[in-house]
């Protein structure tokens, strides 16, 4: 035997058993491997030549570990700041293949993927000392949990909880994780939404949405000086306070809405009554799509003057956008007005480097941007060539257009530098760095939220340039989507339809127009008493000739005579004190809403007396039909009203009471069908009596409660009396119930009368 083939001894053979990798860890990092491959190799979403190794993916984030992006200010990471080797492709893998699943979610999407990303990789060291996707369990995901408590806000901590449950479904589905960890879920339980909370807590919560009263009256008298748009120290403030007016003239989003829109935006037009309006044509994100918007009345002056200005301050950027664009001059150096008029190839002193690239006039500023501070080095064309179009590629990957998504829309509508109302140049709105007239720049929403922001050590507010405080001395700042509420808010007072501000805000979900909605908890009452009445039978008093067709308005409701007309939807069932109704009845003049289910019909087939019946305007041959019905009901009425005045001629008894009572229900039947033909009455309105007997769901159960206690004598007489004085309606013509002491129940009379009112004794 060879020594090849002597056998090993226990020790030798104990360091070769411990040297095997179990079978379940070597399939997780194949499918680790796999995964990692599929999204580095076979996608193509954020670009087919995504730079993988980058420590910083454009439009994406950055890949560091937590706690060290605020500080980076657009400089590398360094090494030991950058996540894990272990984990950091893993963290790139999943960024982009969860990405390929959404190509149109915002940026806040992998904002929040990378800071889960990011606590995990932590969690990952802590609890087991490698960061290794494939550790992934119980212990690591709870730390990760901890860690996001601490670092992050409540509302922060609960969406990274969620987004940690997807990695650990995503590992488990992959196969790199055991099944186990499929059913751990984040702990963290959601924020209470306060928004829509009743009493002084959600309001207070609604109000914290809505913009600083003292920071948009600041920015108006900003507005109002004298701004010169080829001042370079005024364009800060112009740009600030045109968004701000942009903002103001019809709800929008200050990121990719604001900050790309087109020059030639605004036109005027001339609605169906002669008059002119302004309208803007705007690229609503979120899926919206291309459409107009029009500016409310007030503010348009303020927008006309803040386009014009944005429009002269930025048409030198637009120069040399046309200039790039244009294959005869894009390789020839721009001749801007502060170009030294010298040959293309001419050596250049160092003043008239300066002075070509827009930098003070300090060699240090070429140093700092890699140039020679010595006379006769360069030349206007090796400038352009070896540092501005290698810049400028760099920085706008796809010139023309401003973004990925803008040249993606291609000939078809992509927004260009050369038609964008914000394209500006290099540190325009940092005049003292040197503005640069041969590089292209564009704002955006952090921009903006600089302006009217906490002022820093590198950046002032627009507030503290001007020495603008709150009344508490404390610097005052704005936000770009509390404008949006704020106008969302005065569409609900102003009583514009849920249709009518979702369009105008350029939103497709009606739903969420409640979280937009700022108004008071008492402003909702008093906007909703017209709803409640007409909805759900609560009493609300309107002061009106019945035998007037002047509308009068009370809350969401319009008064004609003796009919309410309803064309308002509510909001959300947050605004209605819901009744339950099982059925929808259609009879010969409109639409039953009783609900049968907890009693019979209580108005004796009497509909259009009744305030649960309700006649619908519409242009359907249903409702042509019912319309018919009630013209030839009062036709019959006034036959009726013939026959009485016969009879009184002839000197019959009772035949003036029926001549009143007909006369009066012919008023009222008039009165409808002036209202279902009328062309102010928009279709589906709905138009039920005015002032009749309607009872909410709560009043039946306390009234059948009441009575079954006066029956039995199960409860004190203060409290039956307590119960029925708080379903009682006050209205002429409603139905209560009366309680009177001493009387037994079986004496009261049918129908007994108090104060003039008729009540129903039983």
């Amino acid at each position: 035997m060879d020594d090849s083939q002597q056998p090993l001894t226990r020790d030798e053979a104990y360091d070769k058993l411990t040297s095997l990798i179990p079978k379940n860890q070597l399939e997780a990092e194949a499918n680790l491997a796999e995964y990692i491959r599929f999204a580095k190799n076979d996608l193509i979403v954020l670009g087919a030549n995504l730079p993988w190794a980058a420590w910083r993916w454009e439009n994406v984030g950055t890949f560091a570990k937590q706690g060290v992006v605020r500080g980076l200010i657009g400089k590398p990471v360094a090494a030991e700041l950058m996540l894990d080797a272990t984990f950091i492709d893993f963290a790139k893998a999943y960024v982009r293949e969860r990405h390929s699943h959404n190509p149109n979610e915002s940026m806040n999407g992998h904002i929040n993927r990378l800071r889960c990303l990011r606590v995990l990789e932590m969690a990952l060291l802590e609890v087991h000392g490698c960061a290794n996707p494939i550790l992934v369990d119980h212990r690591a995901l709870n730390q990760a949990v901890t860690f996001s408590r601490k670092y992050f806000s409540e509302r922060t901590a609960y969406q990274t909880g969620i987004n940690l449950q997807s990695i650990a479904d995503l590992l488990v589905k992959k196969k790199i994780i055991p099944t186990v960890v499929r059913y751990w879920t984040s702990p963290i339980s959601d924020v209470r939404k306060m928004g829509y909370a009743v009493g002084t807590a959600g309001d207070k919560a609604r109000a914290e949405k809505l913009p600083d009263q003292q920071a948009l009256r600041a920015l108006s008298e900003v507005s109002n000086h004298r701004l010169e748009t080829d001042n370079p120290d005024h364009q800060r403030d112009i740009y600030t306070t045109s968004v701000t007016a942009l903002l103001l003239s019809a709800p929008s989003r200050g990121g990719d809405e604001v900050h790309l829109l087109p020059l030639n935006l605004d036109f005027k037009a001339t609605d169906k009554f002669g008059k002119d309006q302004m309208g803007l044509l705007w690229n609503g994100s979120k899926g919206f799509g291309r459409y107009t918007k029009w500016v409310w009345e007030g503010i348009v002056p303020v927008a006309e003057r803040a386009i014009g200005r944005l429009k002269a301050m930025t048409e030198d950027a637009r120069k040399l956008a046309r200039w790039l664009e244009d294959p005869k001059t894009c390789n020839h150096f721009y001749r801007h007005p502060a170009c030294p008029d010298v040959g293309d190839e001419e050596p250049l002193t160092w003043e008239q480097v300066c002075n070509a690239m827009g930098y003070v006039q300090d060699r240090s500023s070429l140093h700092s941007y890699g140039l020679s501070a010595k006379n006769c080095t360069h030349t206007l064309q090796e400038l352009w060539r070896d540092h501005i179009l290698p810049q400028h590629k760099k920085d706008h990957p796809y010139f023309p257009y401003v973004s990925r998504k803008e040249a993606a829309k291609g000939v078809k509508g992509g927004l260009k530098f050369s038609q964008a109302l914000f394209c500006m140049q290099v540190n325009q709105l940092a005049p003292r760095s040197g503005t640069s007239p041969v590089k292209l720049w564009m704002p955006n929403l952090k921009t903006y939220g600089r302006e009217v922001g906490k002022s820093f050590a590198t950046t002032t507010s627009i507030f503290d340039r001007h020495g603008y405080k709150g009344d508490d001395g404390e610097p005052l700042q704005l936000r770009s989507h509390q404008i949006r509420h704020l106008l969302n808010t005065e569409g609900q007072r102003g009583k514009m339809t849920e249709e009518e501000i979702a369009w105008w805000s350029g939103r497709i979900d009606l739903a969420q127009n409640e979280v937009y909605n700022g108004m008071t908890e008492q402003e909702r009452v008093d906007r909703d008493k017209g709803i409640l009445a007409n909805e759900h039978g609560h009493v609300v008093i309107v002061k009106v000739n019945p035998y007037s067709l002047e509308p009068k308005a009370t809350g969401s409701i319009e008064t004609y005579g003796h009919w309410q007309v309803d064309s308002r939807k509510p909001a959300s069932l947050h605004d209605l004190d819901v009744q339950p109704k099982l059925t929808n009845i259609n009879t010969l003049w409109g639409r039953c809403e009783h609900d049968y289910a907890l009693s019979p019909c209580e108005g004796f087939a009497n509909c259009l007396a009744c305030s649960e019946h309700v006649c619908i305007k519409g242009n359907g041959q249903d409702d042509r039909e019912k319309l018919d019905r009630i013209q030839g009901l009062m036709s019959r009425v006034a036959t009726e009203i013939e026959k009485a005045n016969a009879q009184i001629e002839e000197g019959d008894w009772g035949a003036e009471e029926w001549l009143d009572h007909q006369t009066k229900w012919h008023a009222k039947l008039q009165q409808l069908v002036e209202i279902l033909q009328s062309s102010k009455t928009e279709d589906g309105a709905r138009i039920k009596i005015s002032g009749a007997n309607s009872q909410i769901y709560l009043h039946r159960v306390l009234r059948n409660v009441a009575m079954t206690a006066l029956e039995n004598n199960t409860l004190p007489k203060d409290v039956i009396q307590e119960m029925l004085e708080a379903i009682k309606q006050e209205e002429p013509g409603i139905k209560t119930i009366t309680f009177h002491p001493g009387r037994p129940f079986s004496s009261l009379d049918q129908a007994d009368t108090i104060d003039g009112k008729v009540t129903d004794g039983a």
